[in-house]
């Protein structure tokens, strides 16, 4: 009676196990295709890919943990070699999940967590503007139709004050930063300092091109690159 029991509850975490992957699952594609879906409206807005995919991840990690429980179950009910390979496989599978979503999340809250510093360093608590991570292929898109420049680069800044259209209410509209992410991890590599601190460079760069900043002179560099340098070594981005 207690072995068909504990049978029964395997079972049970293991369906529990399933269910949490499912609704993850989609909930991640019901966001993907509403962002997806702006793009073909003209209404298109920033979506944390990296943080859609950390979420699905967290609760695929959620899932996983049930199904090591319920394979415990049955590994204790039938020890056999297959039974300890497949706990083993998904304990594996686990734990390197585990590693590299645990390193995405701790890089999306730093950023989150140094820009608003940068806002209330900068007093812009009463602004608006979006960062928005995208590919190689997007950003060359971008600068080569705005910008008319046929190669990929890392960030790329669209300041709304600079449009008469833009009516503010009780806030500032400053606009969107565009960063290749793909770009700024190989530029942390090539200037041999941490990923974290290269998009938090770029992000502050795009930042302070939307309110005005600008690097067209030695002056402007000088004055641009010294804010960009006070902000991140204030909040101790390390290389």
């Amino acid at each position: 009676m207690f072995i068909q029991f504990l049978n029964l509850l395997a079972t049970i975490i293991s369906v529990i196990s399933l269910l949490i992957v499912t609704y993850g699952a989609l909930i991640a594609f019901i966001a993907f295709t509403i962002n997806e879906l702006k793009r073909f409206t003209g209404k298109y807005t920033s979506i944390n890919i990296r943080r859609l995919r950390a979420t699905f991840g967290t609760y695929l990690l959620l899932g996983l943990e049930f199904l090591i429980a319920s394979d415990i179950l049955k590994t204790v009910l039938e020890p056999t070699l297959n039974e300890l390979a497949i706990l083993g496989g998904i304990v594996v599978l686990r734990t390197v999940l585990s590693v590299f979503l645990n390193k995405e999340i701790k890089e999306l809250d730093k950023l989150e967590k140094y820009m608003n510093f940068v806002i209330e360093k900068l007093e812009l608590k009463e602004a608006i503007f979006n960062i928005i991570f995208v590919s190689n292929e997007e950003i060359h898109n971008i600068n080569r139709e705005y910008r008319h420049t046929d190669r990929v680069t890392d960030v790329i800044s669209f300041a709304l004050e600079d449009n008469p259209d833009v009516v503010y209410d009780s806030f500032r509209l400053l606009g969107d930063i565009y960063i290749a992410i793909d770009v700024a991890y190989d530029q942390a590599v090539e200037y041999n300092h941490s990923r974290e601190r290269e998009v938090c460079f770029l992000a502050t760069h795009g930042l302070l091109h939307l309110l005005g900043y600008d690097h067209m002179t030695l002056e402007e560099e000088k004055v641009m690159f010294g804010k960009q340098e006070e902000l991140l070594n204030e909040f101790e981005i390390k290389r």
